[in-house]
């Protein structure tokens, strides 16, 4: 039977396998291999029938001959598949490197394959040697301090490195956790505020051929930060007037101060020729006469745990004096009383209204039945609220500023002086009744819900619920700066008609509103007149006041600033008439202490309004 070969990818110069010249196909798994391959590669071979021989020749291509390595003929039954490795078709000959033709034979036909074996590559021996080795750790040079350059030595080592690398790591005091610093690569590092309080360390590796190794420095001390550095500078608020309190801020700083203190300078006109306010240390500073004609600065020292520095505000405009004159023009003035107010406005008896019409206020007055709901009937303390705060506050209110009429007999200015321009002050008062308080004279003021609002006075007329319905009052106040607002503060009973503890707490309440009440409002459109104060002492007795004397209880403008004072002790009404209405010789004493509190007062309000 014939064997045919149809044969494999050959070698270039062999013959093709494309040729089918029996009934035999052969292929090899690979057709280039090194020596030690042979017992790896193998030779496939198929007879399409059964061939009674079977043959092969190997031969070795020298030169341009061909040289016999190996040949093997059989005769039995082929058939099949079969396989063998390329080592047992060589049969022990040795395994040159170089070209090979195998040519299989059956009884048909004959296939031919060509391989070659290759040289193998002599195996490039590891390189011997070793890593770097430190000898001497890095170092760290530099300042550890804010903004400073902290420079690294690489240290020493053995096995010649060829380069190095650098990593900065941040550490807690103790060394015992650190962090890598984001970036810091170099060999050196500029410390930043996030490096305050912290430690620093740097790894250093060195890499040769044969590997590399990290060797890490000492840590520095604590990274110690920048003291404060001012960038915007400290600026003052406020009406630069005898009397008036400036605040200062702190302006803006850097480096995270954690303290500041402050010292008020005063200054000449062109705000130099400095020197420090005794005593004017806190933010802000209220002006006395000294400054009168200067100046004022605020120097602002900002310190934190490394150190500290100064910035000075620029110089306000000239400090001006208190004014009790009277305006320039006419002001329209309304005031809101019953009985005591009308005894007080009357020309025969505390003169008011002449004293105003004197000294340029228009006045009009509200009395018992006045206005929208007869509001004019409720003028106690818990009817403020309903006046200034409650649900039907609007109405009342613009019929207050639109009221130019009289409802008590006293003198005013002849006529109106703009009749479409609203009133501008607006004075309230209560009667001796709301001095008639319970409680304690130290209780703080009521917040939220309070009982006294729209009652008149009553049970619920304690220290607490008073003050609550003044500060409610407050609310309506700052939203109406165009207006001043003048709080008569309800005159003492006599002592017939109250008891020692409810004077006191008359008197405590009279005190809050003259020095607390105010304290953190803020504007200048709302002032104090302590009627009750001035009516507890007398000349002598109910008929002669101290109006002038140096001693005694007062409210007024004295020897140039407000005077606030109380030498005589005493809680009731100085000045009784059989009850509690103050004599002539009282109200004439509040006339005279009033007018120039109340000039002062509208020049106050009229340089903060602008």
């Amino acid at each position: 039977m014939a064997l045919a070969l149809v044969g494999a990818c050959g070698l270039a110069g062999a013959a093709s396998s494309t040729a089918f010249s029996g009934k035999i196909s052969a292929r090899l798994t690979k057709t280039s291999f090194k020596p030690a391959q042979v017992g790896s590669v193998r030779l496939i071979y198929k007879f399409s029938a059964t061939s009674k021989r079977f043959s092969y020749l190997l031969s070795f291509k020298k030169g341009a001959k061909w040289q016999k390595v190996k040949s093997v003929k059989k005769k039995g039954s082929f058939k099949g598949s079969k396989s063998m490795t390329v080592k047992k078709v060589f049969a022990g000959k040795p395994v040159k490197v170089g070209k090979y033709r195998l040519k299989l034979s059956a009884d048909g036909g004959s296939k031919t394959l060509s391989f070659k074996v290759i040289k193998a590559k002599t195996p490039v021996p590891p390189p011997t040697g070793n890593p770097p080795a430190n000898t001497a750790l890095p170092t760290i040079s530099g300042t550890a301090k804010q903004g400073q350059k902290l420079t690294a030595s690489r240290g020493s080592w053995s096995h010649s490195p060829t380069s190095y690398d650098y990593r900065w790591d941040r550490c807690v005091a103790s060394g015992a956790i650190c962090a890598d610093i984001g970036g810091a690569t170099s060999s050196s590092y500029t410390l930043v505020a996030g490096d305050v309080g912290w430690t620093i360390r740097v790894i250093v590796t060195a890499s040769n051929s044969y590997g590399s190794a990290s060797a890490t420095s000492e840590k520095t001390g604590l990274v110690s930060g920048l003291p404060p550095a001012n960038t915007v500078l400290p600026a003052i608020s406020g009406t630069t007037t005898q009397g008036q309190t400036l605040s200062a801020s702190n302006g803006s700083w850097s480096n995270s101060p954690t303290s500041y203190t402050r010292q008020w300078r005063r200054c000449n006109s062109s705000g130099a020729g400095c020197s420090d306010i005794s005593g004017a240390g806190s933010s802000s500073y209220t002006l006395a006469a000294a400054d009168v004609g200067s100046t004022i600065r605020v120097v602002v020292t900002a310190a934190n745990s490394d150190g500290s520095a100064s910035a000075t505000s620029s110089q306000t405009p000239l400090v001006a004096a208190l004014r009790s004159n009277p305006p320039s023009g006419p002001v329209k003035l309304i005031f809101i009383h019953h009985s005591t107010g009308t005894a007080w406005l009357a020309d025969g008896n505390g003169e008011l209204g002449i004293a105003l019409k004197n000294n340029g206020y228009f006045v009009s007055d509200t009395n018992y039945g006045w206005g929208p709901d007869g509001i004019g009937d409720r003028t106690d303390t818990g009817h403020w609220w309903t006046w200034f705060r409650g649900p039907s506050s609007s109405t009342y209110m613009n019929a207050l500023y639109n009221e130019f009429g009289q409802n008590a007999s006293y003198s005013r200015l002849a006529s109106d002086p703009d009749p479409a321009r609203e009133n501008q002050i607006v004075m309230f008062k209560s009667c001796f009744p709301n001095s008639n308080i319970s409680g304690n004279p130290g209780d703080p003021a009521t917040t939220g819900s309070n009982p006294l609002r729209d009652q008149y006075a009553g049970s619920a007329m304690t220290v607490a619920n008073v003050k609550g319905i003044y500060n409610d009052l407050l609310t309506y106040f700052a939203a109406h700066q165009d207006k001043l607002f003048v709080l008569i503060v309800p005159p003492p009973l006599a002592d017939a008609a109250t008891d020692a503890a409810r004077a006191a707490n008359a008197r405590a309440v009279a005190n809050w509103l003259v020095s607390d009440w105010l304290a953190s409002y803020g504007h200048n459109n709302v002032a104090v007149f302590d009627f009750y104060n001035l009516l507890t002492s007398n000349g002598g007795g109910p008929d002669v006041n101290d109006l002038g004397a140096a001693n005694g209880n007062h409210h007024r403008w004295w020897d140039g600033s407000v005077q606030h004072s109380q030498t005589v002790s005493s809680n009731f009404l100085a000045y009784p008439t059989g009850d509690s209405h103050p004599s002539r010789a009282g109200n004439l004493k509040a006339t005279g202490e009033f007018i120039d509190l109340l000039n002062y007062y509208y020049h106050r309000w009229a340089a903060a309004s602008g």
